[in-house]
């Protein structure tokens, strides 16, 4: 059995390993052959790697005509890769696919919000700025709510995000922004070119996300899973870490909504991993991004070792037809956790492997960046990670101890 993935940027090693755990041989089509170094793919991952450079769609399927595809994978948040992945999977009349007439719906933060509202399904009051067409002056953008969110609409990670109390603090922003810094993370990684804002209502609340599979107009749920953040002194919004949700009645709230979001946007195949704010009790969509979960696959890894299922396993079992029966996972409290490591100090980034070996809930180190590395900024995004500690304990007050000694050292040096 093939799969074909256009553009696998997001856990790409993971997914090529699960696959191949499974039997099923993937092939990695890139749109674009001069990618930068932190998303180009190692020679062995995937059974085979294709690369074009602005193919249209009849080149592309000329180029994999005999590959015996059977599954299409879409692997970033780009528009051009989601609808590339689309068309290839309708016009090989593959049993499960997603109407190419509704890609930008799946792959536009802004749009899944229209449809969200004609729809009636509760979403974010939002507008959108465009650089070097809107006048922040004009009186639309003066009639926003305070506090707001504002962030990049074609954005990844959190780069660019900020919080925002007031008109004048909107414009400051806008005016200070540096556009060819957030051009160029944007361009590098989804090789979009218009830089346009999305100007949200802020919503003080919990963030989770859910992640899922869709095969055929059906959604399995792998897992649904709580960030927790912190405010630096200097005000920048940091992740610390994550961990599985253990509300059932939430839960159940998350799962029913993310099925009406997936089903109003018509995303019937392939891997979501969308993003929420809780409320009161209630979930409302931050994003939609049509993908597998990424931090290299950590947190399909820790949805696995509390009992559930990852996105690749389901989706192979959906594949090889097995009696595929969804796994919920239902607990009192976690027993794992992901810590998210910035290296917000000065001090050089140690072998975390070495340094994490004298605490007793560390059971994963995946270090991305390499020992003696600092940042040339202050980090803030998740994809500034230069790691990630998945960790474990059935105390739950020792994974609570050792996880604030472990991001103390992250905040203030390993020394």
């Amino acid at each position: 059995m093939n799969i074909l993935i256009v553009n696998p940027f997001s856990s790409a090693e993971f997914l090529y390993n699960s696959f191949k755990q499974a039997n099923i041989k993937t092939i990695a089509l890139y749109t674009k052959s001069d990618l930068e170094i932190f998303i180009r793919p190692e020679k062995d991952w995937f059974n085979k790697q294709i690369f074009v450079d602005n193919a249209d769609i009849n080149t592309i399927l000329n180029l994999i005509k005999n590959e015996n595809i059977e599954f299409v994978l879409n692997g970033c948040e780009s528009y051009s890769s989601g609808l590339v992945a689309d068309q290839i999977a309708m016009l090989l009349k593959l049993n499960s696919y997603n109407n190419p007439k509704y890609t930008e719906y799946r792959t536009n933060k802004y749009k899944t919000n229209i449809i969200l509202q004609q729809q009636q399904i509760p979403n974010v009051a939002q507008v959108k700025f465009r650089f070097g067409i809107d006048n922040i002056d004009n009186p639309s953008f003066k009639k926003i709510n305070y506090p707001c969110f504002v962030k990049p609409l074609n954005g990844v990670s959190s780069y660019g995000v900020a919080k925002i109390n007031s008109f004048i603090q909107l414009k400051d922003f806008f005016n200070n922004l540096d556009i060819t810094d957030i051009k160029n993370r944007i361009n590098s990684y989804l090789n979009e070119e218009i830089l346009e804002y999305l100007i949200c209502e802020y919503i003080d609340g919990d963030e989770y996300f859910i992640d899922t599979v869709s095969y055929q107009g059906n959604h399995y749920v792998s897992s649904i899973q709580k960030y927790k953040k912190k405010f630096l002194n200097n005000g920048k919004l940091i992740y610390r870490y994550i961990e599985i949700s253990t509300n059932d009645l939430l839960n159940r709230k998350i799962i029913s909504y993310t099925q009406k979001i997936l089903n109003a946007v018509e995303l019937n195949s392939g891997f979501a991993h969308t993003e929420l704010m809780v409320k009161n009790g209630e979930p409302v969509l931050i994003e939609l991004n049509q993908r597998v979960s990424g931090l290299r696959g950590a947190a399909n890894y820790t949805a696995k070792l509390e009992g559930g299922e990852t996105q690749p396993d389901i989706l192979a079992k959906l594949l090889h037809n097995q009696d595929y029966r969804p796994t919920y996972i239902s607990k009192e409290y976690p027993n794992y956790r992901i810590l998210i490591l910035l290296n917000l100090s000065t001090s050089p980034l140690p072998d975390l492997k070495i340094a994490l070996k004298k605490y007793k809930i560390v059971h994963k180190v995946i270090q991305f960046k390499p020992i003696g590395y600092i940042h040339n900024v202050l980090p803030s995004a998740v994809a500034d990670s230069v790691a990630v500690v998945i960790c474990y304990s059935d105390n739950i007050d020792l994974l609570n101890q050792e996880s604030t000694e472990i991001l103390q050292h992250d905040e203030e040096g390993w020394s």
